[in-house]
């Protein structure tokens, strides 16, 4: 039977590769909409999957830097927004908390209810990021 350690190898690989791509050049709102669009457009048997793969990544704690990375990287340029960066905030916290009480099994979420739960905190996204859009000077 393979090690956990090599499970999780392609788990902190993905987060690896999102250290080093051009997303690190987006913007914190769209950073989030991205992370909820990834989301959504998994299928139930993959959300699962990674469930696990992140409930293991528990027993490897060497493993766990890169997704602390990530992780920082998506929430810590909300916290000084206040008002709407507290709205992005809150809904990442609550993608990542349905995500975690289902895979872990501490509460029967329905796929149709976590994909609501997603969509919401989407909306909520989205509507900030056309505020923003709408505020951005527009160049000539």
């Amino acid at each position: 039977m393979p090690s956990k350690r090599l499970w999780i190898i392609p788990v902190t690989q993905v987060f690896d590769d999102l250290d080093a791509s051009p997303l690190q050049r987006r913007e914190p709102v769209e950073l989030v909409l991205g992370h909820i669009e990834e989301a959504l457009d998994e299928d139930d048997v993959s959300t699962q999957k990674a469930a696990f793969l992140v409930t293991a990544l528990v027993h490897a704690p060497d493993m766990l830097e890169p997704v602390r990375r990530y992780y920082r990287e998506l929430l810590d340029p909300l916290l000084s927004g206040g008002g709407e960066m507290d709205e992005v905030r809150h809904a990442l916290l609550a993608v990542e908390g349905v995500f975690l009480l289902r895979g872990l099994g501490f509460v029967e979420v329905s796929a149709d209810e976590q994909k609501s739960v997603l969509r919401h905190a989407r909306d909520i996204v989205v509507a900030v990021l056309a505020k923003h859009r709408a505020r951005a000077p527009r160049s000539s």
